[in-house]
């Protein structure tokens, strides 16, 4: 076994509501990158299905005006 530390899979769903919720309030990459306090290259990666730290996503829910449970549980939630 490879002494190397696990990667974790991906959440493309997670990536996928936040950029939907995005567009939907009209915001591009790069202001809600700004907002967040978050350089766009870490967004779009966050929006791929990336980790991020828990600050940005308490930034995240608070810019984009949901409950940080719609990051963390299903969609019906939001």
């Amino acid at each position: 076994m490879s002494s190397k530390a696990q990667t974790r899979e991906k959440d493309y769903e997670r990536g996928i509501r936040i950029a939907d919720r995005r567009k939907a309030i009209g915001l591009s990459q790069d202001e809600l990158a700004h907002r967040v306090g978050i350089g766009r290259q870490a967004l779009s990666a966050i929006e791929n299905g990336g980790d991020f730290k828990i600050q940005t996503l308490d930034n995240l829910a608070i810019v984009l005006g949901v409950s940080v449970v719609c990051w963390t549980s299903t969609p019906t939630v939001c």
